[in-house]
């Protein structure tokens, strides 16, 4: 398959080394970068009554043992859903659509080779699946910021 076997220290951790710092202490700017709906990626009220300050990531952070699986959880979530909007041109879809299309998921991820087997979806894990999204608030005492539920 050509893919080198350790996927995590070979591949993902390099690429995340190498991606640029989200604060630059010289000019004291933050990445300007924004989402869809123009909101800071790198920019968040951290104390109440204050004004908006920069979560500085530089990328050379000791990462934790889940960040590989939930890059791998990321792309997985999006590669269904291109699935079901752009090839199935779905423009709503149920949970049940969804778990249809994470069965044709199959790449190769910082874990390795990531795919789901359809019997893994048939014990009864249609029912009540929701996903909660969440922002991490630039360290482990602040937490997570709830953004929403699908």
């Amino acid at each position: 398959n050509g893919m080198p076997v350790d996927m995590y220290s070979d591949w993902w951790l390099p690429r995340w080394r190498q991606r640029s710092p989200t604060y630059n202490a010289t000019t004291e700017e933050c990445d300007s970068s924004v989402d869809t709906k123009g909101q800071s990626l790198w920019k968040r009220q951290i104390n109440p009554g204050s004004g908006e300050e920069c979560i500085p990531l530089t990328y050379q952070e000791k990462v934790g043992v889940t960040a590989p699986y939930s890059y791998d959880a990321g792309l997985a979530a999006g590669y269904a859903l291109h699935n079901v909007l752009h090839v199935q041109n779905k423009s709503t879809f149920t949970n049940q659509d969804l778990m249809d299309a994470y069965v044709n998921v199959n790449f190769f991820g910082a874990t390795g080779l990531v795919q789901f087997r359809n019997d893994s979806l048939d014990k009864g894990r249609y029912v009540g699946i929701q996903y909660e999204f969440t922002n991490f608030r630039g360290n482990m005492e602040l937490g997570f910021e709830y953004v929403g539920t699908w």
